[in-house]
């Protein structure tokens, strides 16, 4: 079945000055009405607030698609659900959840893909399909990733063998430092990152490094010290900042010194979305800074033996920096 931009529909959200190739409406409830005057099948485009809208939902849809449904929530997916017959989701289960503000009893804060999979890793072929390629990740830094995560089923297509850099073996690295009594900031994790970019900048340019840190404090001193060295645009954030952004190289460094300095404990530091989506912004190489204490954890909970588990089974397979 083909379309026509004459049956494709989206509500515009602002003042939309420039042509589009669809057709719009001021308001859900306007597009709403014009799905329900056109001939053959349409598709319409929106948000869970534009498909709960009344008029909207006054059509029903053979199929309803909702993209990135790990970060779509239950509710949101309840809410909708009764616009379509069949309901199809998209998304990644290993990445970061949505943010949620609200508190729902009952497993409401669930994602939908994350309701649907329980505690599967990825798919069951009974239950849907795991895409099983990767057209980012080059096969060497695919490997921990797909150990980390996908049971290691997760492939690299042949295209990501052209993801190499000059005088360096793709791949995971690690960056172990001797430091103590850091908790959110580590000047000496800062000292590393800003060699390892000046190591890569030349080569790659700025736009293809992404430095990472779970906290805001070495995300703050990292961004001032790659300011002062002229280089603004290195991008450094949070992992929520680069869920979905792709770099040749990337660069995580941890901060803190010990389990105990753990601010939010290892649970936060080495959950494994966390650590899953960071290292999967890598093309190519990606380097893990972390104090030499980190692997030395103290238990409070199975949560923490799992995230040193993760962490050493991510060391035992990384490469020495030469």
């Amino acid at each position: 079945m083909t379309f026509c931009l004459t049956q494709i529909f989206k509500a515009n959200k602002t003042k939309e000055t420039r042509e589009l190739p669809w057709i719009t409406a001021s308001s859900n409830g306007a597009i709403g009405k014009k799905v329900a005057k056109a001939a053959g099948a349409v598709v319409l485009g929106g948000t869970a607030f534009a498909l709960s809208n009344k008029d909207v939902r006054s059509n029903h849809f053979d199929y309803l698609i909702i993209d990135e449904a790990a970060q779509f929530s239950l509710v949101d997916a309840l809410a909708v659900s009764g616009i379509a017959q069949n309901m199809i989701l998209f998304g990644d289960p290993q990445q970061l959840p949505q943010v949620v503000q609200a508190t729902h009893l009952g497993g409401l804060e669930n994602s939908a893909l994350g309701h649907y999979m329980g505690e599967h890793d990825i798919l069951p072929k009974d239950m849907g399909y795991f895409v099983e390629v990767t057209r980012r990740l080059h096969p060497k830094i695919n490997e921990p990733v797909s150990w980390l995560s996908h049971e290691n089923k997760l492939n690299s297509h042949p295209d990501t063998d052209k993801h190499v850099i000059k005088g360096i073996a793709p791949g995971l690295y690690k960056v172990p430092i001797n430091h103590a009594g850091n908790s959110t900031f580590s000047d000496q994790e800062v000292t590393t990152v800003m060699e390892l970019v000046e190591k890569h900048i030349a080569e790659v340019g700025p736009e293809e490094i992404l430095i990472v840190a779970p906290f805001n404090a070495q995300v703050n001193a990292i961004r001032k010290a790659l300011d002062q060295a002229g280089h603004e645009e290195v991008a450094v954030g949070t992992v929520d900042k680069f869920q979905g952004q792709e770099g040749l190289v990337v660069i995580y460094s941890y901060a803190s010194s010990s389990s105990q300095d753990a601010p939010r404990g290892l649970g936060f530091l080495l959950e494994r979305n966390r650590m899953n989506v960071a290292i999967s912004r890598a093309k190519s190489v990606c380097y893990l800074i972390y104090s030499t204490n980190l692997p030395k954890a103290v238990f409070s909970s199975l949560e923490d033996v799992r995230g040193i588990s993760r962490l050493a089974g991510l060391l035992g397979m990384a490469k020495e920096v030469s």
